[in-house]
Parts: structure tokens; sequence; C-alpha cells
């Protein structure tokens, strides 16, 4: 069992631990810089002819992307399987972070699932489609460990996200 575990996104798990801070980050979809094919959110990649490279089912943003495509439909008055089979590319996943945006840049893809921070990093353009929060959980019986104490003093006392595009300290 971990010391300290960091949590992404929606999550049905609930499980005991301790909050020793987080943040926020924006994300949504990157594409080539000046946005080229018009990408304006999830609606376009249902709609439109555009490749997507996704991130695996693993990742807190791909957890928020499909509670994203669950919203859009319910709104829409059908399920998420409906939409995300018409995504050219959704199954296509990655496990890096900036995989997806790199994939992009390659040419492989129009849009990739992504941060803001990555989009800027890369100088990419950057579609805002919604906020995720990442939490640093620590196991209840661990937190008197030096290092865990350490780490959350560190959450605590160091905006590590300063000038990083996208993101918020709690």
């Amino acid at each position: 069992m971990p010391d300290v575990a960091v949590v992404a996104g929606p999550t049905d798990r609930d499980v005991e631990s301790v909050d020793l801070g987080g943040w926020t980050r924006e994300w949504g979809l990157v594409v080539p810089a000046g946005n080229p094919a018009d990408v304006s959110g999830l609606s376009d990649l249902v709609a439109g002819d555009l490749r997507f490279v996704n991130r695996d089912a693993n990742a807190g943003l791909r957890a928020s992307l499909d509670a994203a495509f669950e919203e859009l439909a319910a709104d829409r008055g059908t399920t998420r399987r409906d939409l995300t089979a018409a995504v050219d590319g959704y199954e296509l996943t990655t496990k890096a972070t900036e995989s997806p945006a790199r994939a992009v840049l390659r040419g492989k893809a129009d849009a990739g699932l992504g941060l803001r921070a990555t989009a800027e990093t890369l100088g990419m353009a950057f579609v805002p489609v919604g906020e995720e929060s990442v939490r640093v959980r620590a196991n209840p019986d661990r937190t008197a460990k030096e290092s865990v104490e350490a780490f959350s003093t560190l959450l605590a006392d160091t905006d590590v996200f300063d000038g990083l595009a996208g993101y918020e300290s709690d």
C-alpha cells in the first residue's frame, strides 16, 4: 500500500485516506497552432471528419473526458457509447500526458486530449472543455512518516504551479 497517491478526475472509488492538498488544471482539446480545423469543442469531434487521439482508460484526463461525453449524451438524449463511437480515434489511446499533443504535432491527429499547460509548452492551440481536480491523498496509517509530512508541507507552503498555464493551487 502506498504512502501517498495522486488522484485526478472523477472517480467512483472511495478509499480511506487523508487529503494532503491539491490543485485544479484546465483540460480540453490540444490542436495545431492556429486551430486550422476550427475545433470548438467535443461536438466537433462527434460531427466532424476530425481524427482524435485519447488517453488510456486509467488516466484522470480520460475519466474527465468520459464524464463530459456522458453530459453531452444526456443533453442529446443518447448514450456516451453512441457519441464516442462517432469519434474517429476515440479508442486510439496513449499512456503519457503529452502523447496526444505530440501525435497532433506529428500530423497523426487533428485534436488530442490534453492540458492547457501542454498546449502552451508545445506552441499549440487549446480548446478548453473543463477543469479537473487533482488531489494528493495519504494512507492514514502513514501520515506521521517524515517523508509524508515533508510532502504535505511542500504542498501547503509552495505554489509549485506559478506560471504554469491552466493550473491553480488550492
